[in-house]
């Protein structure tokens, strides 16, 4: 909440909640998450995107997830900005883990690990506004990168992200600033947002509606028809998943949840802000797996 500061999450207490639950979901980023961001920052530059070069979140974390998992009372998902081929590659494998990627244009259904890292998926429909929106930004793209020494672009099924941390930084912000305008134009009326992350060197083209928001209250709502919850985790770190702790918490505090998940509920954000949706605070991933470890021992 803007302006409070925020508690340092108990792990007695999240462990004394988890005991005395029966039906519990958990909800996870990924980068700067469950992976510390100066990894995540260094592997973009040496590789400019994840495909082919998967960065995972260490073996600690991924024996972590693959024992809570395991727990038939434990729902859990993981929900990242990343493509579907990269979420394979780090987490595919673990069996009982629901993934979302792209901010949760696609989905993989925790019973949908085959041990090989082979997964189905399932793609959000786009409207007819839309349906065009690859056509009209890609010639605007590949000009500016021409343009733009060290530049690149990485397309998604339904983002396009034009990077520009390898450039020089004036020229590249320059660039990015102009880039923006430009894409905006292009596609108004289109239900496509356009955004210049100076902080990440990168200017993302997304279709709108898509967020990690809207995932995580779809994965609670159905979590909650199979069986009623009785304890929510959600963890996060960036803006994105902001929406995903606003979602978590509208949705506890509603009338149909509220009673069972009172004290049950720890939404909790990486790293200080100066405004969060979160109830709780850690500093880094290392205290995020700590925790994750505090719970899957104290079963």
């Amino acid at each position: 909440m803007a302006g409070q500061a925020l508690a340092r999450v108990s792990p007695e207490l999240l462990l004394r909640a988890y005991r005395q639950s029966s039906r519990r979901l958990i909800l996870l980023g990924l980068d700067g998450t469950l992976i510390q961001n100066e990894k995540v920052i260094a592997y973009l530059k040496n590789f400019q995107d994840f495909e082919g070069h998967a960065l995972s979140p260490p073996p600690a974390a991924l024996h972590c997830l693959r024992s809570l998992a395991a727990d038939p009372l434990n729902t859990i998902h993981v929900i990242s900005s990343r493509g579907a081929a990269d979420m394979e590659t780090c987490l595919g494998s673990i069996d009982g883990l629901g993934l979302a990627a792209e901010l949760g244009f696609l989905q993989s259904a925790p019973s949908a690990a085959t041990g090989e890292g082979r997964r189905s998926w399932m793609r959000r429909d786009l409207t007819e506004a839309q349906s065009g929106w690859r056509d009209v930004i890609k010639p605007v793209l590949e000009l500016y990168t021409v343009r733009t020494n060290g530049a690149y672009i990485c397309w998604g099924e339904s983002e396009a992200l034009w990077c520009y941390q390898n450039a020089d930084p004036d020229f590249g912000r320059f660039q990015a600033r102009q880039l923006a305008l430009t894409l905006r134009e292009k596609l108004a009326g289109a239900e496509v947002s356009v955004s210049h992350r100076s902080a990440k060197g990168r200017v993302e083209v997304r279709i709108a509606g898509v967020n990690k928001g809207v995932v995580a209250d779809e994965i609670m709502c159905a979590a909650q028809c199979e069986s009623p919850l009785d304890f929510v985790l959600a963890i996060g770190n960036c803006d994105a998943d902001e929406y995903m702790l606003s979602a978590v918490t509208a949705r506890a505090t509603s009338a149909e949840m509220r009673q069972r998940l009172h004290r049950r509920l720890f939404t909790i954000t990486v790293g200080s802000k100066a405004a969060s949706h979160a109830g709780y605070l850690v500093d880094t991933p290392r205290e995020v797996l700590r925790l994750l470890e505090t719970i899957r021992d104290g079963q």
